[in-house]
C-alpha cells in the first residue's frame, strides 16, 4: 500500500478476487475465501481515525469509518459492497460534515 488507504488481500494460496469473479460469472463454484483488510498506516486518513480513537475509543463515528474502509477496499478490488444504501449514507454524512463552514 502506498497511495490507497486500505486494500483487501488474501492468503498466498487463495485465488484472486478477479479470478473468483470470473469463475462465479461462468457458473463455477468457488471456495470461500477470507479477505484480510490491510490499512496503510502512513495514510493521513488512518492517522486522523487514530486520533479520534485516542481521544474517545467509543466514538460512534469509528464504526462508520471502519465500515467505509472495508467498503472502499472491496470496491477497489472490483467487489460489490454488502449494503450500498449504508455506504451512500456514510459518504453523504462525511461530505456534509466536511463542507460545513
Amino acid at each position: 500500500l502506498t497511495d490507497s488507504v486500505a486494500c483487501l488481500s488474501g492468503d498466498s494460496s487463495d485465488m484472486s478476487a478477479y479470478m473468483e469473479k470470473i469463475l462465479k460469472a461462468s457458473g463455477q463454484k468457488t471456495p470461500d475465501t477470507k479477505r484480510i483488510l490491510e490499512l496503510n498506516m502512513d495514510h493521513p486518513v488512518v492517522d486522523k481515525i487514530n486520533s479520534i480513537f485516542e481521544k474517545d475509543a467509543a466514538a460512534p463515528v469509528l464504526k462508520d469509518y471502519a465500515h467505509l474502509l472495508f467498503d472502499l477496499a472491496t470496491i477497489s478490488e472490483g467487489g460489490k459492497i454488502n449494503d450500498p444504501a449504508s455506504f451512500t449514507r456514510r459518504v453523504g454524512e462525511l461530505m456534509s460534515d466536511a463542507l460545513k463552514s
